[in-house]
């Protein structure tokens, strides 16, 4: 039997957790954040992902979320510049998701405010107060 995505996801962020050297860390990271971002899980619109990344403070463009390859790909360079402490809070964040919230995002998916109850459960787990800037 295959691992979903949030399984792999969960696999990692434990890895992550477990490791002490910072530069495998990073590498760890890679891992988790393309699993977590290819993910139709997760992210069933590519849209979706844009959330999640403006929680984390990273802002891009409008033409990149056509393709998840190629966000990606940016998403990644980005990643390359951040300090380990800013990839743990990235991480942090992802963890939240995949461990705390991801079975009531995957049931709103069900229901017929699919959208709403998306962004209700983003609100639910980073609070009111982040920025749609």
């Amino acid at each position: 039997m295959q691992m979903t995505d949030i399984e792999k996801t969960r696999l990692l962020l434990l890895k992550y957790k477990e490791e002490k050297k910072s530069d495998l860390k990073v590498s760890l990271a890679y891992s988790i954040i393309i699993t977590f971002t290819l993910s139709k899980e997760i992210f069933e619109k590519n849209i979706h992902i844009d959330d999640f990344l403006r929680i984390n403070d990273i802002h891009l463009k409008d033409y990149l979320f056509k393709s998840r390859t190629a966000l990606i790909g940016r998403l990644l360079r980005i990643i390359e510049k951040m300090s380990i402490e800013e990839i743990d809070s990235i991480i942090k964040n992802i963890r939240k998701i995949v461990f705390s919230e991801v079975d009531s995002i995957k049931h709103s998916k069900t229901s017929n405010e699919k959208s709403t109850n998306y962004y209700d459960s983003l609100l639910k787990i980073f609070g009111k107060n982040f920025n749609n800037d």
